[in-house]
């Protein structure tokens, strides 16, 4: 009886440890596929070459996107009617902001933290991105200036992250900033950050207010919104 209970231990135990081997592999697994495989889903459905390049790792890596599914629906891009009728049946799946919320999405990661710039920089003025001549991330400024166009609203919340891992300490302080602008203003500041890019699409397509940034996540989100009868300002 004794040496049967032993047993049974050795093969809790034993049984934990390989659930934590297999999560550990899984998750290197998977930052080991967004290094390689970054999924661009602005890049996807605003670029006919993007599109054609990337949809073979992503039929495969993300075969439940929404770059997938968008594919398989329109062979055209910046078809906001089919992007539309995705985010209205993804949007069932997920909680959505309230009416009384802002949603404020940042640019952040590679355009921040390999950047020379500081994050002073970025608050202070519009810094355009070398690589690609655009101006991501927001200043101070923007944010106040959209918020003299807003009604009053109570919550904000900011939707953010990175389709590339790297040391991401300027981007953190940056965030940290925003949201303590935001803060500052009377409201109460909520974040959504890391979370799934296609979640956070989704979720930020359903605002009826919503502040943009740079690049072209942003934009198509913008487009949904406006769609949705939402209101974006800047």
């Amino acid at each position: 009886m004794i040496l049967f209970l032993i047993f049974l231990i050795f093969i809790v135990i034993f049984s934990i440890f390989i659930h934590k081997k297999i999560k550990y592999y899984r998750s290197q697994l998977q930052d080991i596929i967004k290094i390689k495989f970054p999924y661009k889903l602005g890049d996807f459905i605003t670029r006919h070459e993007m599109r054609m390049m990337l949809i073979g790792s992503y039929k495969y890596y993300y075969k439940d996107s929404i770059a997938v599914e968008y594919y398989n629906n329109t062979n055209r891009i910046n078809n906001f009617l089919i992007l539309k009728e995705i985010v209205n049946k993804r949007g069932k799946k997920i909680e959505l902001p309230g009416d009384d919320t802002l949603v404020v999405h940042l640019r952040t990661g590679d355009v921040i933290d390999l950047s020379k710039n500081s994050v002073e920089d970025f608050l202070t003025n519009y810094v355009i991105f070398k690589q690609t001549g655009i101006n991501y991330v927001k200043p101070l400024i923007y944010y106040n200036e959209s918020l003299k166009k807003i009604p009053k609203l109570k919550k904000v919340i900011i939707v953010t992250g990175s389709h590339k891992i790297l040391n991401d300490t300027k981007s953190k302080k940056y965030i940290e900033e925003i949201g303590s602008f935001f803060s500052k203003k009377g409201m109460i500041v909520k974040y959504r950050i890391k979370e799934d890019p296609d979640e956070d699409f989704v979720f930020m397509c359903h605002s009826k207010y919503f502040i943009k940034s740079g690049g072209n996540f942003s934009d198509i989100t913008a487009n949904i919104v406006k769609l949705k009868n939402g209101l974006v300002y800047l």
